[in-house]
């Protein structure tokens, strides 16, 4: 046995510690790699195992790692992407590539970045919208070793945010389309709350609220500072408001009310019409209100009740006056048929008869005048005239009137004489209708005054009364037409109420104007008739008279005459009066009849009514103008038709005279008298 040493037994010692030493690193250090390989395992089946796409880079950006996940997105095989650039992994267009450039750079920058979107290419298939974001891979000495990118396919989310947004824009413009659409309508337009708060306002509704904005206060807020009262006119209390009670879900639809305006102090008729609002699951969150402003509507349908009232007044009051008349004539009709009846008799039955058919023309006349005056076809015929000839027509016009109520009347005339430039016949006739007026309206006995007198402005013809007056409320309307005092009144005394609506419409055509004044009633009335001075005219010019006179008193010469008359017995009636002054008369009821006889008995004049069967008037006239026999026959028509348009037509068709129907008897001495002496025919 050999005995060691110390120095041997040391460094025996050492060896063995050595080799201990040395084993216990290596066993260490196979520990330290199973466990960062079970560490890579487990990493590696995690990041396997994520939904998302990982890849993972060295510092060069070459691709060491790619998830299941990751491959089935880019549509490549896990271990295909080894080694590859990123760019060559992520297929994208020139900005995609530039964007996944950067995000590795800065992701070996040492940088984060996250939800890049950039659009690729999987499999060179279809698009699909990517949000990457990128991270540093450190050592553990803290520097850069590689990159980590994740990504995921958005394509879905952000085709639905594409279209949510496009969604929201459409609904911004609608909404901002439907805003300017409410703001620009002439109604009313607002929304209120759960909370009774208005939320919008248009423009129309900020102009009668008077405020610049309502947004956020209270209905009743805003509507306590109105006066609102219901249609019969009583108050409305706020809890009725429309939009109030469109919250508990009822549905108020044209409701009318009466509002002051606060910024003018009007009241205004509104027509209010409310509903509630409600969400998609029918709950109530507020209510809609729209105002219509019905005041000029109800204006005029006040003025046409008003109109219509007067049209059945006038209808009625026309039925009476055109009976009125008839009762007399048929009385003197049936006289004058008795065996009884004396010369006398016979005589006062004519001329009953002749003036009330007179009165009826004058009604009609007026009627047809009214008519003309409201279509424009009313003309002035101006001429020189004395206005001493005008006055003394208007009085014997009105006499009958006059004396029949036993007035007294009395005249106040310039002691100059005038010469006027006027329509006589329209002049007269204003003149004569203001002292029927006056006869009419003023208790038997009464005085009237006509009077006349050159002033400053013109020339002033007046027409006072000591008669019933006129209350206030009805001078500013008595020249309406239509207008008539109540027939329970006893201011009512019969016409149409159409003769001081003519007066006016007559003295508006010469240029003038005329007003009434009246201190009340039973205080008498005076009607002023103002013409330009321009009507005067200087000096005492000798002037022509347009009125109808008496046919002188000239012998006439017996003539052939045709009467063209579907009326059949005012046909005969004309017949025999003409029979009775010596013309041989022949008579026709029917166009081609009348045609006929023109030719076979080759008349000097002929009297035609224009609305005839078979033939009218006018067809008439033009082919007895068309034959030589024909050319110098006078030519008359008898017509119900006065209209202007009528007797252009007439003119037209070959006529020489137009009268309408009834036509004065006086005439026809005057048409006869003024024929040429000419050789009876064969």
């Amino acid at each position: 046995m050999i005995s060691a040493g110390p120095a041997a037994l040391s460094a025996f010692i050492c060896a063995s510690l050595g080799f201990n030493l040395v084993a216990e690193r290596r066993r260490r250090a196979r520990l330290r790699q199973d466990a960062g390989q079970r560490q890579v395992e487990l990493l590696t089946r995690t990041m396997s195992s994520l939904p998302e796409g990982v890849v993972v880079t060295d510092e060069a950006g070459r691709v060491t790692f790619l998830n299941q996940a990751g491959a089935q997105l880019l549509q490549l095989a896990p271990t295909g992407a080894q080694g590859a650039s990123l760019q060559a992994v992520f297929d994208a267009g020139s900005n995609g590539q530039r964007l996944v450039a950067n995000l590795v750079d800065s992701a070996l920058r040492g940088e984060c970045s996250t939800d890049i979107a950039v659009t690729l290419r999987p499999g060179k298939t279809r698009e699909a919208v990517m949000e990457l974001s990128g991270a540093p891979i450190r050592s553990g000495d803290g520097t850069v070793s590689g990159a980590v990118i994740t990504f995921r396919d958005c394509t879905q989310r952000k085709h639905a945010e594409q279209e949510r947004r496009r969604l929201l824009e459409s609904v911004q413009a609608e909404k901002e389309w439907f805003f300017q659409v409410l703001s620009s309508i002439n109604e009313e337009v607002y929304f209120t709350d759960i909370h009774k708060r208005y939320t919008f306002a248009n423009a129309a509704a900020m102009r009668e609220f008077g405020h610049a904005s309502v947004t956020g206060i209270e209905v009743a807020k805003i509507v306590s500072n109105l006066e609102v009262l219901r249609a019969d006119g009583t108050p409305r209390p706020i809890e009725e408001a429309p939009p109030l009670r469109a919250l508990t879900g009822e549905v108020i639809r044209d409701e009318e009310q009466i509002t002051r305006i606060p910024r003018t102090g009007e009241l205004r008729h509104r027509q209010v019409s409310s509903a509630p609002v409600r969400n998609a699951r029918g709950r109530i969150i507020g209510s809609v209100s729209v105002v219509r402003d019905i005041t000029e509507r109800k204006r005029a349908e006040a003025v046409l009740r008003e109109a219509d009232h007067r049209k059945n007044v006038f209808l009625a009051t026309l039925s009476h006056e055109l009976r009125n008349p008839l009762a007399p004539i048929l009385t003197a009709a049936r006289l004058l048929e008795s065996p009884e009846a004396t010369l006398e008799d016979s005589k006062r039955c004519s001329s009953i008869i002749a003036h009330q058919v007179t009165h009826l023309a004058a009604l009609l006349n007026d009627l047809l005048d009214v008519s003309r005056f409201t279509r424009g076809e009313l003309t002035l015929k101006r001429q020189c005239v004395r206005l001493q000839e005008i006055l003394d027509s208007a009085v014997e016009t009105a006499r009958p009137a006059i004396d029949g109520r036993h007035h007294r009347l009395h005249l106040e005339l310039p002691s100059a004489p005038l010469v006027l430039e006027v329509d006589p016949v329209r002049l007269t006739q204003v003149v004569s209708n203001l002292l029927g007026n006056a006869a009419k309206y003023t208790h038997p006995g009464g005085d009237i005054t006509l009077g006349a007198r050159l002033e400053t402005d013109g020339l002033l013809i007046f027409v006072r009364d000591t008669g019933i007056g006129l209350a206030a409320e009805n001078v500013a309307d008595i020249f309406e037409i239509f207008l008539q005092l109540e027939p329970s009144s006893e201011q009512a005394q019969g016409g149409l109420g159409i003769g001081l609506a003519l007066v006016k419409d007559l003295v508006e055509l010469h240029g003038g104007r005329v007003q009434v004044l009246s201190e009340g009633r039973d205080r008498g009335s005076t009607f002023k008739v103002v013409l330009p001075r321009s009507v005067v005219l200087e000096g005492d010019r000798a002037c022509r008279s347009d009125a109808v006179t008496p046919a002188a008193a000239i012998p006439e010469a017996a003539r052939r005459v045709l009467i063209a008359d579907d009326a059949q017995q005012g046909a005969e009636a004309l017949a025999m009066l003409l029979e009775r002054r010596g013309h041989e008369v022949h008579v026709a009821h029917e166009g081609k009849e009348a045609l006929r006889l023109a030719a076979e008995v080759k008349p000097d004049i002929a009297f035609l009514d224009i609305g005839m069967p078979g033939l009218s008037g006018y067809e008439i006239a033009t082919r007895i103008r068309r034959e030589p026999w024909g050319r110098q026959m006078l030519l008359v028509a008898v017509t119900g038709w006065g209209q202007e348009s009528h007797k252009r037509e007439a003119y037209s068709a070959g006529f020489d005279q137009h009268f309408t129907k009834p036509m004065d008897p006086r005439h026809l001495g005057s048409l006869f008298a003024a024929m040429p002496a000419r050789g009876r025919g064969a």
